[in-house]
């Protein structure tokens, strides 16, 4: 196993952003979305827009998904480089840990999700990366050197300004690996993969309620 750097609980943010992992679906972001898609966005909705493929004797499923975020890029980024913060948002975490930094200044990721009757273990290198002042993409892959139960997994969380508040993007691919697994699960894991950016969106703007009220004067 390569060595790992001991490291607290947040993603780490090169100073000099680096060629990032191999990612899910191409994300083009604010780009992507057409007038409407974004009126639904900033009413609430989360959009989703599934995917399929097979590629180097792997069967993926995923696809891009995207809310609007009440908040600020800072405090969606924020919430994003506090590992502590996963298992709020991650459906059905059991445990996430930051266990490492590698040579490369990639974070490296502990997951446990699931259930009593059915749960996985795997870790993940994820890359931060800067792209302007109100742009972060966070790009994730497996990785197959630590434990693992599903066969890859690979994608970007993008996080951008979007008029007052943040366009959050999860582009996700998923391949559970041959075996009733996948037929039992994996249509269900994808689709709890993909609503991701609304549970980050309740954890932060749960959040900023709460900072609100606590900052707010006490008229009694």
């Amino acid at each position: 196993m390569r060595r790992l750097k001991r490291a607290a609980r947040r993603v780490a943010a090169p100073a000099v952003a680096a060629v990032g992992l191999v990612a899910g679906p191409a994300g083009a972001g604010a780009a992507d979305l057409s007038d409407a898609e974004l009126a639904r966005l900033h009413d609430g909705a989360l959009l989703v827009r599934t995917a399929a493929l097979v590629e180097g004797g792997h069967r993926y499923v995923g696809g891009t998904s995207w809310v609007w975020v009440d908040a600020p890029p800072e405090r969606v980024v924020a919430t994003l480089d506090d590992v502590g913060s996963y298992v709020g948002f991650l459906p059905k975490a059991r445990q996430v840990r930051l266990v490492g930094i590698t040579r490369d200044g990639d974070s490296v990721v502990t997951v446990e999700q699931g259930t009593a009757v059915a749960h996985a273990r795997y870790a993940a290198r994820v890359h931060r990366e800067a792209l302007g002042d109100e742009r972060v993409v966070y790009r994730f892959q497996l990785d197959p050197a630590l434990e693992h139960d599903i066969s890859d997994a690979r994608g970007a969380f993008r996080v951008e300004a979007s008029g007052s508040g943040t366009l959050l993007e999860v582009d996700v691919m998923l391949d559970l690996g041959p075996g009733i697994v996948r037929w039992l699960f994996e249509d269900k894991v994808r689709d709890l993969a993909l609503s991701v950016p609304d549970h980050v969106r309740r954890w932060v703007e749960a959040e900023g309620r709460v900072a609100a009220a606590t900052a707010a004067p006490d008229d009694g």
